[in-house]
């Protein structure tokens, strides 16, 4: 952009998008940019160890870790949403904030159980496909059971008194795939794959 400026004792002349006179006072205007930061993320999967091949989308952007585990961008200041999923892991979901510095943030996913018996002594959960309802056996050492939806909500969280079987009731819960785990009193943790239809 160029302004024009005359004196003011002599008569502005026309201007008709072409002049003659020369301008004798200059503006420049240049739009402020963002600095951006880098973001690393590294998601580790069972026992702490990098996990090869996870997504993580943030906002709409999807990144994918290497076989470190570890994937980076570049982004200005501000909060964002991000989603981290991986084959027989837990997905997540959580936000982050960028304050003018970069940022490292590690994930660590939880595995699934790829079948209904689970690695606790004696313990199972059924029917899967399930409908109205969960039973539960041998679970007399699980302390509580939570259920989180494919977005890693939590749903529901139910503490157990230490019987031998449990019913689970269901019929608030929507269609479709939650991961359901089992923990003790000792801290020892298991999560299964279970369908509601």
């Amino acid at each position: 952009l160029v302004a024009y400026g005359y004196s003011d004792s002599q008569p502005v002349p026309d201007y008709s998008g072409s002049t003659n006179v020369r301008p004798n006072i200059y503006f420049t205007f240049a739009a402020e940019q963002d600095e951006y930061y880098s973001i690393e993320f590294t998601v580790l999967g069972q026992d702490e160890q990098p996990l090869e091949g996870a997504e993580v989308i943030v906002g709409s952007m999807p990144l994918t870790t290497y076989e470190s585990g570890i994937t980076s961008l570049q982004l200005p200041s501000g909060t964002y949403n991000y989603y981290v999923s991986a084959e027989e892991y837990i997905p997540l979901e959580a936000e982050f904030t960028v304050s003018d510095a970069p940022e490292s943030i590690t994930i660590n996913l939880a595995h699934i159980s790829s079948t209904n018996e689970v690695p606790l002594s004696n313990l199972s959960a059924y029917p899967n496909p399930f409908t109205s309802q969960i039973k539960v056996d041998g679970a007399k050492d699980v302390r509580q059971v939570e259920i989180v939806n494919m977005l890693g909500q939590r749903v529901e969280l139910i503490k157990l008194n230490k019987a031998e079987t449990h019913v689970i009731s269901t019929d608030h819960l929507t269609e479709g795939i939650y991961l359901i785990s089992f923990t003790t009193s000792s801290g020892e943790r298991t999560v299964v794959r279970m369908i509601k239809k």
